[in-house]
């Protein structure tokens, strides 16, 4: 069977939805909404149909949703709040679209994040990340109509950052479902493929018991998993998605390539945490104080916190926890931690403390890579990394030394 690849979004995040704030009711009106057009929607209407719903779903992507503010670091990830989503979703979702639209991620994790009356949604991160999937339209071809449901299949070519159209020879051609419905006296889209998702490669139609899971490189791939080298173009995706610096801010992936880990019962903690870009500096004294008390503080017991030589960076466990789990597939019981000086523990603040004036980050350049089973091997010029598909995810495995 053919692989079928589509490129995907570098969404580094993580997310906890929280509460959204009351909708008010709206007057009743005696109008009588326009009923839908016996010809269906035209071509046109289609085409700006995707065009809205790319641009709601899209990090970076600001043609509809409002800026609030950008790069909110919650809980290991970067989130864009945006202003004026209800209403946008709900001038081109029905029900069902903003539902999927709300349930949509990667490695288990909402692109839209709800919390405190605010709505965020995924940071772009990367002038890669910026990949435009509904850019290249080449055909608009209804398949079928039932009830007032018109459902498509868009071919179309995702257009990353750096490319134009007139390259579109180099890049992968998609078939994309889409549905359409007339509801509120206007055409609605009721199920998008986002960043390529259920789409096939043009010309590679598959019977649906042949259609395998896909998995999800963190970067920037989808792939059926099958025992082949990656492109060259996909090479290039996976350095793309391992950047150590990303606009000035450390990379999260970074993170998981500071040890080396045969499995992830492996994996070091101390150097995980070690330059973690979400901690904050302690500056309350009951809680420095805590610290002062811990078995393993190696600085003089009679230490002042504005004296202190170093900043003592407070890491929140939970953050911890759930960025192991969307990444790695494990939480912090599972992997090695030994109580040292280097990284403290205090269960009354559920937090880690180090003790880093530095900065440093995890590097990894792929130079081939190949996918068998539910394995995704890349070798890097010295060293190699294994990730491994669990479920519809790719998670970090193992990263050694070549031998």
């Amino acid at each position: 069977m053919k692989r079928l690849i589509a490129l995907l979004l570098c969404l580094l995040m993580l997310t906890a939805c929280g509460s959204t704030s009351p909708v008010e009711e709206a007057p009743v009106s005696d109008a009588v909404a326009p009923e839908a057009p016996a010809e269906g929607p035209t071509e046109e209407e289609v085409i700006a149909l995707l065009h809205k719903a790319e641009s709601i779903y899209q990090p970076g992507n600001f043609d509809t949703l409002s800026a609030v503010s950008q790069e909110n670091f919650l809980d290991g990830c970067y989130y864009d709040e945006v202003g004026g989503y209800e209403e946008a979703v709900a001038e081109v979702f029905t029900e069902g679209g903003i539902r999927q639209l709300e349930e949509t991620g990667f490695l288990q994790i909402p692109l839209i994040r709800k919390q405190d009356d605010k709505v965020y949604r995924a940071s772009s991160m990367t002038d890669s990340a910026a990949l435009t999937c509904y850019e290249i339209i080449d055909d608009v071809a209804l398949v079928a109509q039932d009830s007032g449901n018109y459902f498509y299949e868009i071919t179309h070519t995702p257009l990353p950052k750096g490319y134009t159209a007139e390259e579109k020879n180099k890049l992968s051609t998609l078939v994309s479902p889409l549905t359409i419905v007339w509801e509120d006296g206007r055409w609605k889209v009721d199920f998008f493929a986002a960043f390529g998702r259920d789409a096939i490669a043009s010309g590679t139609p598959l019977a649906p018991d042949e259609i395998e899971d896909k998995g999800q490189l963190p970067g920037h791939i989808a792939v059926v998993p099958e025992p082949t080298a990656l492109t060259e173009e996909e090479i290039a995706q996976v350095n793309a998605a391992f950047e150590p610096i990303i606009d000035n801010k450390v990379n999260p992936l970074g993170l998981f390539l500071m040890c080396w880990y045969q499995s992830p019962a492996e994996f070091n903690l101390t150097e995980f945490l070690r330059y973690y870009p979400g901690s904050e500096e302690v500056d309350n004294l009951d809680e420095f104080n805590a610290l002062r008390g811990h078995p393993n503080w190696s600085w003089p017991k009679d230490a002042k916190l504005e004296m202190m030589p170093v900043p003592i960076h407070r890491i929140p466990a939970a953050g911890v926890e759930a960025l192991l789990q969307q990444h790695m597939g494990v939480g912090i019981e599972d992997i090695t931690y030994s109580p040292s000086s280097e990284l403290l523990y205090l269960e009354e603040y559920d937090c880690f403390y180090n003790f880093t004036s530095d900065a440093g980050f995890g590097m990894f350049e792929c130079v081939s890579g190949d996918i068998t089973g539910n394995t995704l091997t890349l070798f890097g010029t010295d060293n190699v990394l294994t990730m491994k598909l669990q479920g519809e995810k790719w998670m970090f495995h193992s990263f050694m030394p070549a031998e």
